[in-house]
């Protein structure tokens, strides 16, 4: 048995911009509009742009660019994402639509 402090709990951090759930699907309505791969940090500016988000700090640009790498990254392989080169280079979104409903 281990004896000492219990880790507190860490709080979520909410995005100002995006409800959880949300980026995935604004990253991939910038990657259907658009018919060459992009970079994660092209896909974020792009998204920022389409908010109308003009003062981003840079630490909250760094966190959405690594939020929108991780949910690709998830979802790569699965039907909707692929990667156009070798080694997280571009993406690209597949023809496919999907109902969220």
């Amino acid at each position: 048995m281990m004896s000492g402090p219990i880790a507190a709990r860490r709080t979520y951090k909410a995005n100002p911009w995006f409800w959880r759930g949300t980026l995935f699907r604004s990253a991939l309505d910038i990657m259907r509009g658009t018919s060459e791969p992009l970079t994660v940090a092209e896909i974020v500016d792009r998204i920022l742009a389409a908010k109308g988000v003009a003062n981003a700090r840079m630490d909250q640009v760094r966190g959405l660019q690594s939020a929108v790498l991780a949910s690709l990254r998830n979802r790569k392989g699965k039907g909707r994402v692929q990667i156009a080169f070798p080694r997280d280079g571009p993406w690209r979104a597949l023809n496919k639509r999907i109902s969220y409903k």
